[in-house]
């Protein structure tokens, strides 16, 4: 660590560091931690099969490094454009609504500005067709968007930023499209410090969360939010099979997820578990206390509402919006510590919970929720209302709008 250490220091200090082929030299050297992994698995590996696999692992690698070095001439480091006219927020038509909504959001207060800068919504199909020029800023609304982008356009020389949400494991291509970004925006701090910290060298970053209309989740009146509650917790996520999207039911412990539920519905707590495709739930469909419904965005605040508590166990988030969602129509939060929570409990206080979803049974976890159910004191109304206030003050779409704004106009000058 202390070698490469120097050995980065002397690449700044020389300027080097600016060449995407030195770049693509250390992440070949083995300065990518994901080179290494594939190397010492195809070592560590007895059977054929696994070998085989490695070895293909390890091979798509190498040809990234060997890409990315044939395009560099052609595509280092572009000078940024002193008169940005236009913001495109590029997104994937078939993937990712919660993006598409934000993007179609930020875009509209954008544009409510008036100023010299106007801001669309684009798909990928759609940016492909494009003539990039230095006036355009194209915003990715999620790495894996600009991985396809500028893997089908290599050699295209234009200004992005990479609104990062939650992905790990970074290989050398998705550090190369980073570190030529002209920022990073970052969902959540933890992401900010765990991804930044391991970039190197790196475009400004930002901690940049995810947003919230608050005419979709209004004030809770005053007879409304003092009424007896019919559940003591809520839970909002589509269920899905882990065969259907591994990566997205493991990020968010579905399997621990419905184990849990299942415990503290036995303890005699009530549940209201929002989303699709709950009922093929094997732990849930036939449990008493727990109420499964699938309802309209437009709707979920009357939900939240009947409930004391929001729950999440996700091992790994950029929001979740469904927590800001929850927090705004009344309910507190027990949560890991994911996502924008670390934010969310500065303004909540007391009305949050962190716990522990690793290296802990469900039934563990079961009972601390459950104490907390017990012995937490609700907050009162002049409470709720200083905590909606803050929160739409710092996650409403009007000042991320300008949030981004600035950080434009701040790389151009």
């Amino acid at each position: 660590m202390r070698i490469s250490c120097i050995i980065d220091a002397f690449f700044v200090q020389s300027g080097i560091y600016k060449s995407t082929i030195y770049i693509a030299f250390l992440d070949a050297v083995g300065f990518n931690h994901k080179l290494l992994w594939c190397w010492k698995k195809l070592l560590s590996s007895n059977r054929p099969s696994l070998r085989l696999l490695w070895s293909f692992r390890l091979f798509t690698e190498l040809i990234q490094v060997l890409y990315l070095i044939c395009i560099s001439p052609l595509c280092d480091q572009h000078q940024t454009s002193a008169n940005c006219s236009n913001i495109f927020f590029v997104i994937d038509q078939n993937h990712n609504w919660v993006l598409s909504g934000i993007s179609h959001d930020l875009a509209s207060q954008i544009n409510l500005r008036q100023t010299r800068i106007s801001a669309s919504v684009i798909d990928l199909a759609s940016f492909s067709r494009m003539d990039k020029t230095q006036d355009h800023i194209y915003v990715f609304m999620h790495l894996n968007f600009a991985l396809k982008a500028l893997f089908a356009s290599p050699w295209a020389n234009f200004n992005y930023i990479i609104y990062y949400t939650h992905t790990r494991d970074l290989g050398v291509m998705a550090k190369y499209v980073l570190r030529r970004a002209k920022s990073i925006l970052f969902q959540s701090p933890i992401e900010l410090r765990t991804v930044s910290t391991n970039l190197f060298p790196s475009p400004p970053v930002y901690y940049f969360p995810v947003g919230i209309d608050p005419a979709t989740f209004p004030i809770v009146n005053r007879e409304t939010f003092l009424a007896t509650k019919e559940f003591d917790f809520v839970v909002s996520i589509p269920f899905i099979q882990k065969s259907d999207n591994p990566h997205y039911y493991h990020r968010k412990n579905i399997a621990f997820l419905e184990k849990v539920i299942f415990i503290l519905s036995l303890m005699g707590f009530s549940a209201l578990v929002i989303g699709s495709d709950w009922n093929d739930s094997a732990w849930l469909s036939a449990s008493t206390n727990v109420e499964l419904i699938d309802v309209s965005y437009a709707k979920k605040y009357m939900h939240y509402r009947r409930c004391r508590f929001f729950l999440n166990l996700s091992l790994l988030e950029g929001g979740p919006v469904t927590m800001l969602e929850a927090a705004l129509s009344g309910c507190s939060i027990i949560s890991t510590n994911t996502g924008i929570f670390e934010h969310l409990g500065s303004i909540m206080h007391t009305q949050s919970f962190q716990i522990l979803s690793t290296n802990v049974s469900a039934q563990e976890t079961s009972e601390l929720i459950a104490s907390i159910l017990v012995n937490h004191q609700d907050y009162t109304y002049s409470e709720y209302l200083g905590i909606y206030k803050s929160i739409t003050d710092q996650f409403g779409f009007g000042i991320l709008a300008s949030s981004l704004l600035q950080h434009i106009s701040n790389s151009e000058a």
